[in-house]
């Protein structure tokens, strides 16, 4: 290793290590054209700290290697992590759907066993199975099923809702009259959870059914059964059924018409909604019609200025345009400047 030391030092004088010739064992290298004396033990020492820093070099190297291992187990880590906490989340969601569904048959089997009680006498439990019960019990059961269904939708649970609120129904007509006013309440209810749910074909079938009962119990002019036929018209239109809805609409109309006369404010609202129907289907004329009549009431009833007026009269002025009748709507469109 020290061969040849003029490679290290080629610049050095031999006067520069002179002091290192002290009694001990000397080694004579030319250095300059004279001797370079070194102690044998300041060898020693270089060689120790030599081995020294390769014993450091190895073990850093190891160090690192060891470093790039720990690195790659953290990634793997980090990604089994990531996908135990999606597996935790799907779990709990299905823990959260079992529980309520736990609450359901909870119910239903109040509603069995409420049934089957020892209200039923023995040797008659099957032939006379809805007469045993007593009618404090079977409203009750009832109660629970009809609350129940009342939570999960105002805690927006529709699709748990719609079926408690079908088996109350199905309870209710097993102990009483189909055509019973309280069968009209439950299809109310059931039809508005559907519509809450964004089904509204079925919610219009419920409607229906409602509003059928409504009518041979009460007749078209019940409060009740207007409010269900404004309802179906709605929910007609959310299904596209509008010749169905305008049919309702139309309907309704007459009834308000016999009962406020011709002139009502209530009665412009329907021919307002009688005139958009038209207009979703491309029926410009008779829109134009129900907007005429509708502001004609509004006139007749409320100050020129009023809103309502001019409102209607804007959305007449839209329809005229869609007639390419011009002047008209311009006419119209003069009547209510400053307002929009």
């Amino acid at each position: 290793m020290f061969g040849n030391l003029n490679t290290f030092y080629p610049n050095l004088g031999g006067s520069c290590y002179g002091h290192l010739s002290v009694n001990t064992r000397q080694d004579a290298f030319p250095c300059g054209g004279q001797k370079l004396v070194w102690n044998s033990n300041a060898i020693e020492t270089i060689m120790i700290l030599n081995a020294a820093l390769c014993k450091i070099k190895y073990e850093n190297q190891e160090l690192k290697a060891h470093n790039r291992h720990l690195q790659r187990d953290n990634q793997c880590l980090k990604r089994e992590l990531f996908e135990r906490e999606g597996q935790l989340h799907t779990m709990q969601i299905r823990t959260t759907a079992l529980e309520e569904e736990i609450n359901y048959m909870k119910f239903k089997t109040t509603m069995t066993n409420a049934k089957n009680s020892s209200f039923i006498e023995e040797e008659n439990q099957t032939k006379n199975l809805k007469k045993s019960n007593s009618p404090k019990e079977t409203c009750s059961s009832l109660n629970l099923l009809f609350n129940l269904a009342v939570q999960y939708a105002l805690e927006g649970k529709y699709e748990i809702a719609v079926p408690v609120c079908k088996e109350a129904l199905n309870a209710f007509k097993e102990t009483n009259n189909e055509y019973h006013v309280d069968a009209a309440t439950l299809l109310n209810f059931l039809s508005l959870i559907c519509a809450k749910y964004g089904l509204y074909c079925e919610a219009a079938q419920y409607l229906e059914k409602a509003l059928l009962i409504r009518t041979l119990n009460c007749g078209f002019t019940d409060e009740t059964a207007i409010i269900t036929l404004g309802n179906l018209a709605t929910l007609y239109g959310k299904c596209q059924w509008y010749r169905k809805a305008e049919e309702i609409k139309i309907k309704l109309v007459r009834i308000k018409q016999q009962m406020l006369g011709d002139n009502h404010l209530e009665l412009a609202e329907h021919l307002i909604d009688l005139a958009m129907l038209c207009q979703q289907q491309g029926r410009y004329e008779e829109e134009q019609v129900y907007y005429h009549r509708a502001v004609n009431i509004y006139e007749s009833q409320l100050d020129a200025n009023d809103i309502r007026v001019k409102r209607a009269k804007l959305n007449l002025a839209k329809c005229l345009i869609e007639q390419l009748k011009f002047q008209e709507a311009a006419l119209l469109y003069r009547q209510i400047e400053g307002v929009f």
